[in-house]
């Protein structure tokens, strides 16, 4: 089982090292805004269909939220890919893995 679990996180570690190499590529190549709208696109065309009848996505309430959380999330793109598009990915991707410890100090701030 824990064979399995450690053979399971180091492919994850590969594949995120080969999504970020990509994303750098594509961010240079193509642009910015491009890049992130193709991949927003075939996300939301792959991963719709598993999560739309855990929810109703058509109450006010939700799209208002989700709206919200894509805008951000746009905003973060954009930047993280202008990023990437200017820098090198060995420095990038470290300087972004401080949101995860952000994000804890603020969910506990907010959320206690």
């Amino acid at each position: 089982m824990i064979e399995q679990a450690i053979i399971l996180a180091f492919a994850a570690m590969i594949c995120w090292g080969i999504e970020d190499f990509l994303a750098q590529k594509s961010a240079r190549k193509i642009g910015d805004i491009e890049s992130l709208a193709v991949i927003m696109i075939l996300g939301a065309i792959i991963f719709t269909p598993f999560i739309i009848k855990d929810f109703n996505i058509f109450t006010k309430q939700t799209l208002i939220i989700l709206g919200i959380v894509a805008v951000i999330h746009f905003l973060e793109g954009i930047f993280y890919f202008e990023s990437l598009k200017q820098g090198k990915l060995s420095i990038v991707d470290v300087v972004f893995e401080f949101e995860l410890p952000i994000t804890v100090g603020l969910g506990i701030f907010f959320f206690r």
